[in-house]
């Protein structure tokens, strides 16, 4: 954590398993890397004198409607919403933005957003929210990079009350459930959002496509700020039936907070007569002007934030005797604290 700023880093790098050549699960040497920057705004006044130094809580990443061409605003243009969120009706304390950034060692990474845009009297506004990917589907970072990343827009349903979670499956659509990847393409996309519990996070994916015929989900966290990367129940690619886990529809994690917000705005927007659309974005950072910056390479990995600092990481590979790079090592890493130049 940036003290003078406020900015949190968080770095998490991680493997997925896969299937070696015998048919084996083994774990993959290609490392993930999930990066989530926080940026806090102008605290209130009301609690800057209350507020802890020590306690860094975050509570919500929305960053608010904008005028379309316009830059990112923290305020609504019209209506209550902003008072409500700043006066911690929906939890917020303060303000600020978060930034996810999904990359692998190969100098692949990837910005990951879900918008909502509304149409009032002609005028499009948007709030944008951040998420993490799954590691199955067509948001999975292997596909990411065979396709340039992955934008999916359309209509956009709240959980359904029947069924929250997305777990339930009705006995006519069971049959469907192992051929979810061969129905037959939906005339108007649709984005499906689904709390989390009760069933991994692949079945949901599966069901939605089957139930609504979704081309997305929107998996909303148990915990208020939390985000991490959703597995998958088995390795890339096993599944029965003619589908395959990489088959399933775009699926991404949202934090509660951030989940209770769109589900707000969406019924209140919806109350009044707007229509609103969702975009989920998995964009490739394009140049070092994106911040956080994210390159990895397979000699390090280096993170910058905003405020001149970030992270530089080293893999090392050891194994119990100590000795470096033998063939039965796991990977370690160094952590340094960097300073760089990056606007």
């Amino acid at each position: 954590r940036h003290v003078a700023s406020g900015e949190r880093l968080d770095v998490s790098i991680f493997y997925d398993f896969a299937v070696n050549e015998i048919g084996e699960i083994e774990m993959s040497e290609e490392a993930i890397i999930l990066v989530v920057l926080t940026v806090p705004n102008t605290l209130r006044d009301d609690i800057n004198s209350t507020r802890d130094p020590h306690t860094d809580h975050i509570v919500s990443s929305l960053s608010y409607w904008k005028s379309k061409g316009e830059s990112w605003k923290h305020n609504f243009s019209g209506g209550n919403m902003a008072n409500d969120f700043s006066s911690g009706k929906h939890g917020a304390l303060f303000d600020y933005n978060q930034h996810v950034i999904i990359a692998d060692m190969n100098s692949h990474s990837y910005s990951c957003s879900v918008i909502l845009t509304r149409l009032e009297s002609r005028n499009y506004t948007s709030a944008r929210f951040p998420c993490s990917p799954a590691l199955f589907g067509k948001a999975r970072l292997e596909s990411l990079v065979e396709n340039g990343g992955i934008i999916v827009e359309g209509s956009l349903n709240a959980p359904r009350k029947d069924d929250e979670t997305g777990c339930d499956v009705s006995e006519n659509n069971l049959d469907n459930l192992e051929d979810f990847c061969v129905l037959p393409s939906p005339s108007n996309s649709t984005v499906q959002m689904v709390e989390r519990g009760k069933c991994n996070f692949l079945r949901k994916a599966k069901n939605q496509r089957v139930i609504v015929n979704a081309d997305a989900i929107i998996v909303i966290n148990s915990e208020p700020h939390e985000l991490f990367v959703m597995a998958n129940e088995m390795p890339s690619g096993q599944l029965e039936g003619p589908c395959t886990s990489d088959d399933a529809p775009v699926s991404v994690l949202i934090t509660k907070n951030d989940g209770n917000a769109i589900i707000h705005l969406l019924k209140e927007e919806q109350s009044k007569g707007n229509d609103v659309t969702v975009s989920i974005q998995l964009i490739e950072q394009e140049s070092d002007d994106d911040v956080p910056y994210v390159k990895g390479t397979q000699e390090a990995l280096q993170v910058f934030a905003t405020e001149g600092w970030g992270v530089h990481a080293v893999r090392q590979v050891v194994n119990n005797h100590g000795d470096k790079k033998s063939d039965t090592s796991s990977p370690t890493w160094q952590l340094f604290i960097m300073q760089h130049s990056q606007s």
